[in-house]
This record gives structure tokens, sequence and C-alpha cells, in this order.
């Protein structure tokens, strides 16, 4: 996961190219180190850029592997799939970049009273933060950002910093005005439509809340109760994406990781997701993953194959790769927050009794999301998916199994989305899942990502080592 942060500012100046004059974005970036010389028209593209490609490349391949949604085929990621990582494996610089422009962004809007620049400013840096803290736990956040007035920021409790960022999030949904100058174009998610980052910003809030059951439900309660009914991200239209371009230097990263086709093996489908699927019969089983062509001697060329995790050499049997048109766009849209997301969460908020809607309902329409999101459309195949006993919401059944089938269907959904997926199971444990095997931690799964070691060697503030087979705040504690 070493991320090499001078390639991805690259990207992000092919796709600038792309939108405005070349010539005039780099003339605005003469002196890199000078935020007067930036402006939020440049700042915030620059931080969507950066940070997706960070979450959907190399946070999503480690959480995907980690989840068991795919699994090392070769030994390219052998080390991550067998949990065999160190801290120098991690890197904190995605502070120095975009969570940086994203900071920037808000302080210019502050600066020019511009309630859209910093109101969409501060509900991105919100987002950014909620995913750093989920899979760090606790890190920097109060001293955060502060340049060379702190050079060595000191540690918050993951506790503290989730209110703390709903604050965030409400200081720039209170600042967002539709009668006012946006963004524009320049916003590479919702091309500065007011609208669409109140519901983003509501549907962070939905998530971040529903995160907490397990150490506030209370608080949690209360949260869930409070934006449900607000204006949330509720069609496929709606959905907080980022596209990536056709430019060899700006990729979706999970096509990169194919392009070579040397290494179009690396990654397989993992037997857990196959499993679950293919004991559903579910339609998205093909649409997730090709079929085992041409085979390995001895494997059948029909099949699809899902592979345990933690192998340490190539599977005799033969293993499927993703399908071609998950990994030969290069344009391929990475998802942030979308409906079929909303839904499930939605759906679990009235199985808790925390709405008033319908958790059946809720719950067929994250499926049906989710079935669309990846080609399938037609209703009689959805409808007889949705009819069947293993599918079928459990509405006379209590409020376990009820959650259980939530969470294993949002589990299905949240395919390459392994960051988020990741953080679920973690919270609900569903599903129920075994350690890879030759794994290094003695048989106990990763629950956390290793604090980076530029971290341990130049913060005098740094807390401490904390082992990856422990929880953050939210998480369950599975290794018990």
């Amino acid at each position: 996961m070493k991320i090499y942060i001078k390639k991805i500012y690259f990207v992000f100046t092919i796709l600038l190219c792309s939108l405005f004059s070349c010539e005039d974005f780099l003339d605005v970036n003469e002196n890199p180190n000078n935020p007067t010389d930036s402006e939020p028209e440049y700042l915030l593209p620059s931080s969507q850029v950066v940070f997706m490609t960070l979450h959907h490349g190399a946070y999503n391949r480690t959480a995907s592997l980690w989840v068991q949604q795919l699994a090392s085929s070769y030994s390219q990621y052998e080390e991550e799939d067998t949990y065999d990582v160190q801290p120098s494996f991690f890197s904190f610089e995605v502070y120095m970049t975009a969570l940086e422009d994203a900071a920037m962004v808000v302080q210019k809007g502050v600066e020019e009273e511009d309630p859209n620049i910093e109101g969409i400013g501060r509900i991105w840096q919100a987002y950014m933060f909620s995913v750093v803290t989920d899979l760090w736990g606790d890190i920097p956040f109060t001293d955060a950002l502060q340049g060379r007035e702190v050079i060595q920021p000191k540690y918050d409790e993951q506790s503290e910093i989730y209110p703390a960022i709903i604050g965030m999030i409400d200081a720039g949904l209170a600042k967002l005005n539709e009668d006012a100058d946006s963004f524009g174009s320049a916003d590479l998610i919702y091309g500065g439509d007011v609208q669409s980052w109140v519901k983003f910003a509501n549907s962070l809030k939905l998530r971040m809340y529903m995160r907490m059951t397990n150490v506030a439900p209370a608080v949690a309660e209360e949260g869930v109760r409070s934006v449900v009914g607000q204006a949330l991200i509720t069609e496929a239209s709606e959905n907080a994406e980022l596209a990536f371009g056709t430019d060899p230097q700006n990729e979706n990263p999970i096509y990169q990781w194919h392009a070579d086709p040397s290494r179009r093996g690396d990654l397989a489908a993992s037997r857990t997701i196959y499993t679950l699927l293919s004991q559903r019969n579910d339609p998205r089983l093909e649409a997730y993953f090709q079929r085992n062509t041409p085979a390995i001697p001895g494997a059948d060329a029909d099949e699809i194959i899902g592979i345990p995790n933690g192998l340490k050499q190539n599977y005799p049997a033969g293993f499927s790769i993703m399908n071609s048109n998950l990994i030969d766009d290069p344009t391929r849209p990475a998802p942030i927050i979308t409906a079929r997301e909303v839904y499930f969460l939605r759906a679990e908020a009235a199985v808790r009794g925390w709405s008033g809607e319908s958790a059946a309902e809720l719950y067929n329409s994250g499926i049906e999301a989710a079935m669309n999101a990846f080609g399938i459309t037609d209703e009689s195949a959805i409808a007889n998916y949705l009819a069947r006993p293993n599918v079928a919401f459990p509405a006379n059944a209590g409020v376990e199994a009820q959650l259980n089938a939530i969470w294993t269907q949002k589990y299905l959904a949240l395919f390459l989305q392994g960051v988020e997926a990741y953080s679920e199971w973690r919270r609900t444990g569903v599903p129920a899942i075994s350690p890879a095997r030759n794994n290094i931690t003695g048989g106990e799964f990763p629950l956390r990502f290793l604090y980076p070691q530029t971290e341990s060697e130049r913060n005098s503030n740094f807390p401490g080592v904390e082992q990856i087979t422990e929880p953050v705040w939210w998480g369950l504690n599975l290794n018990n």
C-alpha cells in the first residue's frame, strides 16, 4: 500500500488539463507550497482525485482482501492476504495532500464569504476524516492541518472524533445555499449541485450514526431518528461517485491492477463471497466474476471458482478473476455513498424501531438497486431472487434474523467498496468468516490498519503502537 503521491498529483494535473486550460493550471501552481497561489476550483478536484485514488486503490484492495470479497491468487498480494503487513506498509500522506487541499478550500470559502465553497469543503473534509478514523481509530484531528504551527499533532480518541466530524458536517450543511454561486464542473462528484451535497451530507451522517450502535446506542438512535426523515440519496442518479479518465495516468485503480496481462490473475473471487452468492443462486455471481476460462489444467472451464484467502501458492483447481466489465473500463466510477447503501441503512433503522418505514420494502429496494448497479435489470429475475427462501426478508422472524438478512445483503451489495464492507463487517460480524489460511496473527483477524512507521519515528505525540488485531472504538472484538 505504499502510495506515491507525486504520481497521484500528476494524475490530477492530467485530469485538470481536460477540464480547464492546462497552461493556466500550471501557472496557478508554480509555487505549490504557497496556499495563496491556489484557488478552490483547483483545490477541490485535487482533493477529490487524490483521495479517491487512495480510497478506491490501495485502501480498497487491502480491505477487500481482509473482508474476503477478493483473495490473492498469486504471490503479488500474498502478504496482505495473510495479514503480514508492517507499519512501513501504511501511510498518512493523505493529511499532506487531500485533507490539506480540503482545509484550504474551507479557508478560502471563509475568507471570501462564499457559503457553498465553505460548505462543500467542510462536508468533503468530514467524509475523508470519517474514512481515515474508521481505518485507523484514534488519529490526529484537532491538531491536524495546522501547517507549521503544529508539526507533531496529538491524537484524538475516536469516541471524540465521531461527534466532531458530525459537527463538521452540520457546519457545512448550515452554509449551503442554493441561491449562491457554487463550484460547477470543478466539483468532480456533483458538479457543484447544492441539493446533491445536502443529500450526501445527510447520508454520511446516517452511516456514521449507525456505526455507533454497539458503543453509543442512545446517541445512534437519536441521530438516526433526526436524519432518517431528511433529504437522503435515494436514486442511483444521486449516488456520490467519482469517474476516472482514459489517460494512462488517470485511470480507475482497479483497471490499473489488471491492465498488465501478467497481473490479471493476481486477485480472484474469495471463497467467502462466492459461497454466499452461489448458495442464493445470485445473478451477481456472474456479474462480479468471470468463468474459469482459459481453464487451469484439471479445472472446469465453465465454472466460477472461489478460492480460500491466505494461499501461499496458486490454487490447483483454478480461480475466477473479476468480470471484464469491472476491470477493463479505465473510467468506471468509484462509488462513495450510494442509494443501495442508504436503503440498507434505512432498513436497519426500521428494524430497530427508529423509523416508521417498512424494513421489508427498504430491504427489497436495496437489493434491487444493488442488482441494477451491476447491470441486472430484469424485473422478473429480481422478483424471483427476492422470493427465494434464503433471500426473502424474514418479516415473521425476530430482530436478530432481520438484521442478519440486511447485513448479509449489504455485504454482497458492497462488492468493490472494500473499505465500507470492511467497516460494516467489523461493526456487525456479518458474514461470519474464518481467518485467512497461513495468517501470521495466530488465527486472529486484522481489525484496523497499522499506524505508519513515520508516526512512531517523527511524531513525539504518537500514542504508541496498536496491534492490528485490536478493534477500533465502535468495532466488535471479533477475536474474542
